[in-house]
């Protein structure tokens, strides 16, 4: 299984993000549209190569996890018996009715009356 690559989509998202950031507050504090549009384009060139950082980062933590995952499936040794999970097949059930034997329900179940 080949890696998803992050690092493009990340500074993409990052770089749209502020540029929208920074047209949405040049218009909120009515700055003129050449500046609004010249300050969000100087946003938008700095938020990508920040953007593509970040991505890289998180492609390499992706591919560290995944590797240290797969090391990680195989089973430990079991140091105490106790501390082995009994499966529920070897568990003996005692005192349950059957089918054709009393009322059923909770109390035939249970023992209680």
């Amino acid at each position: 299984m080949s890696p998803i690559p992050i690092a493009i989509p990340a500074a993409c998202c990052l770089a749209m993000v502020a540029f929208s950031v920074a047209v949405l507050s040049g218009v909120g504090s009515q700055n003129d549209l050449a500046s609004i549009l010249e300050r969000a384009l100087v946003v938008i060139l700095v938020a990508w190569p920040v953007g593509f950082f970040i991505g890289r980062l998180l492609e390499r933590l992706f591919a560290e996890t995944s590797t240290e995952k797969t090391t990680a499936d195989e089973p430990e040794a079991v140091v105490n018996k106790e501390d082995a999970a009994i499966p529920a097949a070897a568990i003996p059930i005692e005192n349950t009715p059957s089918s054709d034997e009393g009322e059923g329900g909770v109390s035939a179940m249970t023992g209680h009356t």
